[in-house]
Formats: structure tokens, sequence, C-alpha cells
């Protein structure tokens, strides 16, 4: 239950932010999509350094420390962002919850070419 309500209040939030930020979305398309492809690139990083940490784990404990916190992160970070920085600074965090959250699926895919 608590986690449906985190879920719910985070999609409320995103969609309140995306729509604040909609025109500068479609005017600078570009730019949206190179923070995107950054965030890619970071969050596959950021997995690969979870996973490698914890070297003396088994495979299972490696992914799930890996992917662990995810959602409670974004919630935090978000909330942050729109309470302390401008509006943009919170696009960006919300357009990094589509990276963290296909990276996770991409994730379960290529870890079985981990050690």
């Amino acid at each position: 239950v608590i986690n449906g309500l985190v879920l719910l209040c985070t999609s409320l939030i995103i969609m309140i932010v995306m729509a604040m930020e909609s025109q500068y979305v479609l005017t600078h398309k570009q730019e949206v999509f190179y923070i995107l492809g950054s965030l890619y690139g970071a969050f596959l990083l950021i997995q690969l350094m979870g996973y490698f940490g914890a070297y003396w784990l088994k495979k299972g404990e490696k992914v799930a420390i890996s992917n662990s916190n995810v959602m409670m992160n974004q919630v935090l970070g978000i909330i942050i962002s729109l309470a302390i920085f401008e509006p943009k600074v919170a696009l960006v965090v919300i357009i990094a919850t589509i990276p963290w959250n296909t990276m996770i699926m991409v994730f379960h895919w290529y870890k079985k070419y981990l050690p």
C-alpha cells in the first residue's frame, strides 16, 4: 500500500513538472535527447559500479544491490529539485526516471554476461 502511494505521488509530481516544462521540451528536443543520452551513460556506469562494488557476493545479491532503493532516491531527488532549484533542473531529474527504469530491465538482460 505504501509503495503504491509513493508511486502515485511520484507520478503526479512527474506529470506536473512535465506540464510546466512542456513548451521547453517541445522547442528544445535536441537538448532533451542529449540529456537523456548522457543519463543513459551515467546510469550504465552507476549500475556497473554497484554490481562490481560488492564483488564478494553472489550474482543475485550483486544485482539487488545495484538496483536497490531506486524509487525512493528518485522521489527524494524530484522533491529536492522542485524545492530548491529552477524548473529546468527538476526537468532533468524527471527525465532521469526514463533511463533509470529502462536500465533496470536492460541490466537483467546483460547481467548474464557479467561474472
